[in-house]
């Protein structure tokens, strides 16, 4: 069982504590109360004319003619006709347009507009008279998020770049709103006794400091900015993890959506309070630079994000990534280690074509994920198990992605990705997913319920190059042991042992994506079939199926394959209620799947995945067994083995043993052998492992990581002696 407690019990915990005793990382304002010194005026004037400036930047004025005419069109009442204050959806209320469209439509004109002039007085007027509509119509929204975020937010807004126009009574009232989510113990976003951390936490202690800020109380900035900097600590139940995974709302990985902001709002943050009193110390920029580097850089291919890293968020339309971009090449003039790194990948973002691909292999033991990068394409692999969760539900969102979590295998390149295809996807054909074929309602997943996994044998061994992944199986009433092989270009998936009870087929799917123009499938008889839009196929004799520049090779005889393309239609609101108005979407889909009947108790496959334009790998399976799965690549020497149980496997090198389940890869190169070895069960503390090769015994004795280390690669290294 990895280091990270499951959610609902850490949450339990947490209102326990939260009812009982003050937040102990917020110190009192006593604790900083004292009369202002001459730096902390400097710092106040430093810190606000930053956040000024900051605000002109990133809310841009789009005419004094637009601003007008919502200045003549807004009624005595301070309200506008167009706007519904009433009857509003969770996730869009349409009464959010008052407060936006004072913060964004009229504030950055009245500050762009010369003093003394009538304009300006007129839309001073304006936005004075509109403030005092939104203090009366203020919806209190069933999405706290704007209630204690979102709304205050656009308020600080005005009162950055147009606060000038505000009474002393609205300047006061807009820093109480401001301050909603300051309870005195503790900094939050919702009216419930449930501790904020994380993203959330982050949001709210900025609204506190930028509060502090805004009413010269240094006091109640530092606060704020000291209980920001103690969210970027590595290892809190939420927030950047050792391995470089971000969990927000559990352990759910989210380093592209929740962690993404807390990237950008962090390096906001250390940049406005550079130079003061209130900066941040250099270790905690370097673990922002390490959660950017080691972590989320793997989880995107190019500029775009794997879509199961953004949680819930993928299934909107925007993308902040230029803002992520702009974040690092702030973070990249402090005072960090990897400056050219950041630069580079901000680079990437902005234009891939500017800079070569990532390349490597990396495995998240904490968040069990998996990640492969080559200079064609990317592979990005999300598992679960015990200890994790696969993904969430929440607002309306994501109401599909159920098995999200459950192997779900994503290839991108430059040519190949995901955009807008989420809408025309069968979601119970994810790739490397393997569930029924049943139409009924998916389980609530809700805020991540019921996605946790139902094992903790779930994890990766890798040298950084190459790597190997498995995942035990049990959830939505299916089992199996799956395992990923990566190695180079190519991927090696293998299954057996897969079962279900349901009075339903079973089914793997090895690709879901946009087609081509046509796939073609060769069966075992050497017969050729072009597969064009609206055409299928399914058989037991496919023995291989081309589609895109890729290649899909059946390694297993006894499997049934079936391949389709398909044109689809499909709504947005199918997976996001609030995009319900958005234009659906129409395109062609291309699926591959591997077929193991009704209600199969032993099924299994094996496929293998290469670009094409190259001779097909050679490919060794040494074994799919409920007890072994192990693959050699003689090309590379590279052999790649999951022991589910302690045992033995022949090799072309040589006899493989080890005395405990785990996972190893050897790599035989220049006549030196070199294994890294991995084991995700607390229960193992160490694996002895031999190799007989070569009239030679080579033993060791490997001693595995703890704590926030279990599950992580461990390089080995052999003692030879004679045999």
């Amino acid at each position: 069982m990895k280091a990270v407690q499951p959610f609902l019990l850490s949450i339990c915990v947490a209102c326990l504590a939260f009812a009982s005793e003050p937040d102990p990382l917020l110190r009192p304002l006593e604790h900083y109360a004292a009369q202002p010194s001459e730096q902390d005026e400097a710092d106040l004037e430093t810190i606000r004319q930053r956040l000024k400036t900051h605000y002109l930047e990133k809310v841009r004025s789009r005419g004094l003619d637009r601003a007008k005419r919502f200045a003549e069109a807004l009624q005595s009442n301070g309200a506008w006709s167009d706007i519904a204050y009433v009857g509003h959806d969770r996730t869009s209320p349409v009464a959010m347009r008052h407060i936006n469209r004072i913060a964004r439509g009229l504030a950055p004109v009245y500050a762009e507009l010369p003093p003394g002039s009538p304009e300006k007085a007129e839309i001073g007027s304006a936005i004075s008279l509109a403030f005092e509509g939104w203090l009366k119509y203020e919806p209190y929204f069933e999405n706290r998020y704007l209630t204690f975020i979102g709304g205050p937010r656009a308020v600080a807004i005005i009162m950055h770049i147009a606060g000038g126009a505000l009474t002393e009574e609205q300047w006061q009232a807009a820093l109480a709103m401001m301050r909603r989510g300051d309870t005195g113990s503790a900094f939050r976003f919702t009216d419930e006794p449930i501790p904020t951390t994380g993203t959330n936490l982050l949001w709210a202690a900025r609204l506190q400091l930028e509060a502090g800020a805004l009413a010269g109380d240094m006091a109640h900035l530092r606060r704020a900015a000291d209980r920001l900097k103690a969210e970027v600590t590595i290892g809190l139940d939420e927030g950047p993890q050792h391995d470089g995974s971000f969990f927000q709302h559990g352990p759910q990985l989210m380093n592209g959506d929740y962690g993404q902001a807390f990237v950008i709002e962090n390096i906001l943050f250390a940049s406005l309070l550079d130079g003061t009193r209130a900066a941040f110390a250099p270790e905690l920029l370097e673990r922002l630079e390490s959660l950017v580097l080691d972590g989320s850089i793997y989880m995107m291919r190019g500029n775009r994000w794997f879509f199961s890293a953004r949680g819930r968020a993928f299934t909107r339309l925007s993308n902040h990534l230029p803002s992520l971009a702009r974040a690092l090449e702030i973070l990249a003039t402090l005072p960090v280690s990897r400056p050219e790194a950041l630069q580079q990948a901000a680079r990437r973002i902005k234009d891939p074509t500017t800079e070569e691909p990532l390349v490597g292999h990396k495995h998240f033991w904490l968040s069990d994920t998996t990640t492969h990068h080559r200079p064609a394409h990317s592979y990005f692999l999300r598992m679960t198990s015990t200890d994790t969760e696969g993904t969430e539900s929440g607002n309306g969102e994501n109401l599909l992605g159920y098995y999200m979590g459950d192997g779900l295998t994503l290839r991108m390149s430059e040519t190949e990705n995901y955009d807008r295809i989420y809408p025309l996807l069968d979601w119970r054909r994810l790739p490397g997913v393997t569930c029924t074929t049943d139409q009924e309602p998916f389980p609530d997943f809700m805020w991540g319920k019921r996605t946790y996994g139902g094992s903790d044998f779930v994890g990766g061994a890798t040298d950084g190059i190459d790597g190997v992944s498995c995942l035990d199986y049990d959830r939505a009433e299916v089992s199996g042991r799956k395992a990923w092989f990566f190695h180079e270009d190519h991927l090696v998936m293998l299954g057996n042992s897969l079962a279900t009870a349901k009075p339903y087929p079973l089914q793997t799917t090895i690709h879901q994506g946009w087609a081509a123009q046509e796939a073609q499938v060769l069966f075992e008889d050497g017969e050729v079939q072009q597969l064009a839009v609206g055409q299928a196929t399914h058989s037991p004799h496919i023995r291989q199926v081309s589609h895109r520049g890729y290649l899909y090779r059946i390694l297993d005889g006894s499997t049934s394959v079936n391949a389709s393309m398909e044109s689809r239609r499909g709504e947005w609101d199918a997976i996001n209620k609030p995009f319900s108005k958005a234009p659906p979407e129409q395109g062609d889909v291309f699926t591959l799947s591997i077929e193991h009947g009704e209600s199969p108790t032993d099924a299994s496959y094996a496929v293998s995945i290469h670009p094409q334009g190259k001779p097909p790998p050679q490919i060794v399976i040494l074994s799919n067994s409920p007890n072994l799965q192990a693959v050699f690549f003689p090309e590379g020497q590279l052999l790649q083995v999951i022991f589910w149980e302690p045992g033995q496997v022949e090799t072309p090198a040589g006899l493989l043993s080890v005395d405990q389940p785990c996972l190893v890869q050897w790599r035989h190169s220049e006549g030196q052998s070199v294994v890294h070895l991995a084991c995700p069960l607390d229960s193992v503390s160490t694996v002895a492992i031999e190799l007989q090769a070569s009239a030679k015994l080579l033993k060791s004795s490997v001693s595995l990581p703890t704590d926030h280390n279990l599950g992580r690669s461990v390089k080995v290294a052999f003692h030879p002696r004679r045999d």
